[in-house]
């Protein structure tokens, strides 16, 4: 699983921003409080997209181990 937040440069929430693996083309959005989940993410490599309008687009590579949960956070 990979789980985090989306914030802004103020530190503010982002709600209903789009965040995506582009390695299983698994596709969430987040939550009043920012917040997003991606479970059932086999082991290896995944690139991760967030977008959301009015925002540049951000990236970022997230590797995961068996039976682990990686916890990302994300800014203008």
């Amino acid at each position: 699983m990979i789980n985090g937040v989306v914030l802004n440069s103020s530190n503010q929430k982002l709600e209903n921003a789009v965040v995506q693996d582009l390695t299983s083309g698994k596709t969430v959005i987040t939550d009043q409080s920012g917040a997003y989940a991606i479970h059932n993410l086999s082991s290896g490599r995944h690139t991760l997209v967030v977008r959301l309008l009015g925002y540049e687009s951000q990236s970022d590579t997230v590797d995961i181990v068996s039976y682990s949960t990686k916890k990302r956070f994300y800014t203008d």
